[in-house]
């Protein structure tokens, strides 16, 4: 009897709803789409897809670092197949997330570690704003978000 190999791999097999999930937050990924709009997108090309299909798939291929999970309090995660490390600006009226990339000025890490008792592993730099569709839709002044002076450490 033959010894069967063992091997833990990060990576699950390759299914239609998989790609069908992954190739609809590649098409969308300037949109950063929830799970109901992957599930709105991929039910009319598979009608037997479940929501919680859709949520299974999503939180392997997020653990497989295929895509990226941007959570925000009070609202729906949005998923991201740019998974290079840049920021995000989220709308406060309708929750629509856009990219944002910067060229570092100095090390956030190193400012937040003599600060606390914490080992800074990482951090998340999130901007809030109106996008251009809530900003034409508002009759109301727009009263500006309260801003930070930055300064190195």
């Amino acid at each position: 009897m033959r010894k069967r190999k063992t091997t833990v791999s990060t990576k699950r097999r390759q299914t239609i709803q998989k790609q069908a999930v992954l190739d609809a937050v590649r098409q969308a990924t300037l949109s950063h789409p929830t799970a109901a709009d992957i599930f709105a997108q991929v039910r009319p090309l598979l009608p037997t897809l479940s929501f919680g299909t859709v949520y299974r798939v999503l939180h392997g291929l997020v653990e497989e670092g295929e895509i990226a999970e941007i959570r925000q309090a009070g609202g729906p995660a949005h998923y991201d197949a740019d998974t290079r490390e840049h920021d995000h600006i989220i709308c406060s009226r309708c929750g629509a997330v856009g990219d944002v990339h910067l060229r570092p000025l100095f090390s956030l890490e190193e400012c937040g570690q003599p600060q606390t008792d914490f080992e800074v592993l990482g951090y998340r730099l999130e901007f809030h704003g109106l996008c251009p569709s809530c900003r034409l839709v508002s009759q109301a002044p727009v009263l500006p978000f309260p801003v930070r002076e930055v300064f190195p450490c």
